[in-house]
């Protein structure tokens, strides 16, 4: 019986050197000391499942800073917020690896961070990866980003054809959703 897995390309699992916190042991944290970690992972972490993990709990308390059941002050929440947007943001533009770059996206739509809308967009062109250009494009979508869909339709001609699909698709949903406003997620 021959090997069904012959000619398929095959990633060697490297040693990593550990950093930072596992996910249960940063949910432990107080707030802010948790956020300055995720930053650090974020940056610094070769590991980019460490860095998922990141995305994910910036994501998380990006939400709880929404609810007034914390026990922040309002300028405190309002501050860890905008280090979130602006860590979105970095990733946006900064992440090479296309599954971290997919989770920010959707992270971005989840929590309706509106703010983030133009870098979204440049990433759905920009990008070297077909991963993040493609959620990038169903983020505005979700978001119903009406004021964007001349510029998704420049993924129209993406060479990739998944791109493209995308694309139509969200262009599509977003014809459809014209006159309703997105609020982001119920997230349970």
């Amino acid at each position: 019986m021959s090997d069904p897995f012959s000619g398929i390309e095959s990633f060697p699992i490297l040693e990593m050197d550990y950093f930072g916190l596992t996910e249960n042991q940063l949910n432990k944290l107080p707030p802010k000391q948790r956020l300055e970690e995720m930053i650090k992972i974020i940056k610094h972490s070769d590991d980019e499942s460490q860095r998922w993990d990141s995305i994910c709990l910036c994501g998380e308390l990006y939400h709880v800073l929404d609810r007034v059941d914390h026990d922040l002050s309002n300028v405190d929440s309002l501050q860890m917020k905008t280090h979130i947007k602006d860590l979105f943001r970095w990733v946006l533009k900064n992440e090479k690896n296309g599954v971290v770059l997919h989770e920010v996206c959707y992270h971005i739509a989840a929590r309706n961070i509106r703010e983030l809308i133009p870098d979204l967009v440049t990433c759905s062109v920009c990008s070297d990866s077909i991963l993040g250009r493609h959620e990038a494009i169903e983020s505005l979508g979700l978001m119903n980003a009406q004021e964007v869909m001349d510029e998704i339709k420049r993924a129209l001609d993406d060479p990739v054809r998944d791109v493209r699909e995308t694309a139509q698709f969200v262009l599509k949903r977003l014809r459809r959703y014209r006159n309703e406003a997105y609020e982001g997620l119920q997230i349970i």
